[in-house]
């Protein structure tokens, strides 16, 4: 093989060798981007996906705000329950039974429990005023848990005596 042969296969040699390492090095930034690009897909629809929910749940409250504002009328909070004894003496009123609370307390919330409102009364009047009353006090539109009910009738009249103690759940 002659010099001229030798030169001009090393040059193709070294000429392939480049060209192979910049084909290389081509396929590795290609192969670099297509990963940055998958992370950043994953990343964008995490995003989406994110936005997705905080859009739905704030439909979700607009859609729910009357369903929440009824629901909050069943509770009474700590200052109304001076207004909600006397809302109670003027039903007993109305009924024709005298109405007398014996004790009233608030419970603290404890637990995860809300606050209660606990009252302990005693209400008198003919039976069948008193059997009204029982259905207004049954009928109560707040969270109510009745602890205790007692009527006695007394056998020579027609009057009765009640007495109950009950809880209301109030409004944290």
């Amino acid at each position: 093989m002659s010099k001229q042969a030798k030169t001009t296969f090393l040059f193709a040699l070294l000429y392939f060798v480049s060209l192979g390492s910049l084909l290389g090095y081509g396929f590795y930034v290609i192969h670099n981007q297509g990963t940055a690009l998958g992370m950043a897909q994953v990343s964008v629809a995490e995003q989406a996906a994110k936005e997705m929910s905080y859009t739905n749940v704030i439909k979700q409250t607009e859609s729910t705000q009357s369903d929440r504002t009824e629901l909050a009328t069943f509770f009474i909070t700590e200052k109304d329950t001076v207004s909600f004894i006397a809302e109670l003496e003027q039903a007993a009123a109305a009924v024709g039974v005298s109405f007398e609370t014996k004790g009233l307390s608030v419970v603290a919330a404890a637990g995860g429990k809300p606050a209660e409102l606990v009252i302990d009364c005693v209400f008198k009047g003919s039976e069948s005023m008193v059997r009204k009353f029982i259905l207004i006090l049954e009928g109560i539109p707040y969270r109510t848990t009745m602890s205790r009910l007692l009527v006695t009738k007394k056998v020579e009249t027609d009057d009765a005596e009640g007495q109950a103690l009950f809880k209301i759940t109030l409004k944290p």
